[in-house]
């Protein structure tokens, strides 16, 4: 009876795992040329399972396992919808969303949002604002529905950010003279006592 419980944890178990898994995304490098689509740009992937871009899940969508160039802990900042794009290119500026955090920033990721055939584009930037190209060409969708005529239109862009540590403040120049003083004055206590 007992290697039957235990047999049927262990499958249990394994089901659990397996099932786990299968929702867990996997990332794609983008096609070459694609980092040259959006300004100040260095690194892009594409998942190959998330095609929304859910605010209003726990963990958001960018966040869930692995996560985006394999964070966890992005954090939405802003979105810019069509109605600033003309559909294949335009422009993006977060710059004024940025200086309203009240945390210091340590990576910028844009995340590029399309129809049906495709799933999301992340780009990882240096800058808050710039110019943009749709990602989502043949070259790095070559499945999807309706991009063999050119790129498909972008429905919207989101800013997340990435928390940094906070700055290492420095001990004043005053601090060290009283961190010194102090010492001082130890020592000759110290010396008073021996005497």
């Amino acid at each position: 009876m007992r290697r039957i419980l235990l047999s049927a944890g262990a499958a249990i178990a394994f089901s659990v795992m397996a099932s786990a898994g299968a929702g867990a995304a996997t990332f794609s490098e983008c096609a070459t040329g694609t980092l040259e689509m959006v300004d100040s740009a260095y690194d892009c992937t594409i998942s190959d399972n998330f095609d929304q871009d859910f605010l209003n899940t726990d963990p958001l969508t960018v966040n869930m396992a692995p996560g985006f160039f394999d964070v966890t802990d992005w954090m939405f900042v802003g979105k810019d919808k069509k109605g600033k794009m003309e559909g294949q290119s335009g422009t993006f500026d977060f710059t004024a969303a940025v200086e309203a955090l009240s945390y210091s920033v340590d990576k910028l990721m844009l995340v590029f949002k399309d129809g049906s055939g495709t799933t999301l584009v992340g780009f990882l930037v240096t800058e808050t604002a710039g110019m943009w190209q749709s990602p989502f060409t043949a070259d790095n969708f070559p499945d999807a529905p309706g991009i063999r005529g050119g790129p498909k239109d972008v429905s919207h862009i989101s800013l997340y950010a990435q928390e940094g540590e906070p700055p290492v403040v420095p001990l004043p120049a005053a601090g060290w003279l009283l961190l010194a003083g102090v010492g001082g004055l130890v020592a000759m206590r110290r010396k008073r006592k021996d005497a």
